[in-house]
């Protein structure tokens, strides 16, 4: 296995890129990052600091501080010594530039966790974390496509080149979704039912649109318009289609399928490209059915059992 495999090798191998810092630990900083057996592991690998299912690399950003801060000194020591003592702990990282609270490293160094701090924010880091050290214990693979957050969901928009993709992501963007990955996306099976979906460092915050060129989402609307991670809930094919070829699409229940990722089925629903379809407006909508379905609501179960009710009443 490749990469970094201990605290003092992710800080020599990775600690300008995501600007990380020693703030106390290392003398213990021969810790394997990794699981024994990372078959069987159920311990994620980085996460937000949670004190319910801890993570081998917990990161604390500006929520978790002020969370922690509201605790009462007692609750927030025990919630502290409850996870120093946990066996799969590794380290500690403070995110956002924040101060290294005295009591809380005082708490690790007692537990011989090693701390380590970083300027940035809590999200990037863990998406960067997750990007560098997914890639050394877990399965992955490049998907062609546009992957976006859509109302929260992570939706690969695939397709032909020349289809629409980038437009479609566009319109979504200019709409409040987010844009994870354009052209290039690395899926990682990180759990026995999650692709998570990255994008490559190269790619990050860009997305080429035809006739305009590769375009900056970052600086054209914002952080907020942008995300590095996602776990894949959804696939949408865009697929071209004619008005004779229309006449043989399911108009009750649509073209609805799942395509296996890396041994997890993920949901796919094919979408007929046609002159006239606002296509961002399909693309929500169809997040919003899937999040019904998954939510045990099938509005064609609905429809039908209307309809034989109608007809039983007019018997």
């Amino acid at each position: 296995m490749s990469g970094p495999q201990t605290p003092a090798e992710l800080i020599d191998e990775l600690g300008l890129r995501l600007r990380l810092e020693w703030v106390t630990g290392q003398d213990n900083a021969d810790r394997p990052l990794y699981a024994e057996d990372t078959s069987q592991t159920v311990t994620p690998l980085v996460s937000h600091y949670n004190p319910v299912r801890p993570a081998r690399i917990q990161v604390i950003g500006r929520r978790e501080m002020s969370y922690l801060d509201a605790l009462t000194v007692s609750s927030r020591n025990g919630q502290l010594a409850e996870i120093a003592i946990q066996p799969d702990m590794v380290m500690l990282v403070i995110a956002a530039g924040l101060a290294a609270d005295a009591e809380l490293v005082k708490m690790m160094q007692s537990h011989k966790v090693p701390v380590l701090k970083s300027s940035l924010d809590a999200d990037v880091l863990i998406a960067q974390l997750r990007y560098c050290l997914h890639g050394q214990v877990s399965e992955h693979l490049l998907l062609h496509g546009v992957f976006m957050e859509v109302l929260g969901t992570g939706v690969l928009l695939t397709g032909e080149s020349g289809i629409g993709k980038s437009e479609t992501a566009l319109e979504l963007i200019s709409r409040g979704h987010r844009l994870v990955a354009d052209d290039v996306i690395e899926c990682h099976r990180v759990s026995t039912d999650i692709i998570e979906g990255l994008c490559p460092d190269l790619l990050w915050e860009f997305i080429e649109v035809r006739g305009l060129g590769v375009l900056n989402i970052r600086e054209l609307f914002g952080n907020s318009a942008i995300k590095h991670s996602k776990n894949l809930r959804l696939i949408l094919k865009l697929v071209p289609i004619n008005d004779e070829d229309m006449h043989y699409v399911d108009r009750m229940s649509g073209s609805r399928s799942s395509r296996d990722i890396l041994g997890v089925d993920i949901a796919e629903l094919t979408l007929p490209v046609a002159a006239g379809r606002n296509l961002s407006i399909v693309v929500e909508t169809a997040v919003r059915n899937h999040n019904l379905l998954r939510r045990g609501y099938d509005a064609v179960k609905d429809f039908k059992e209307r309809q034989q009710r109608a007809i039983h009443n007019k018997k």
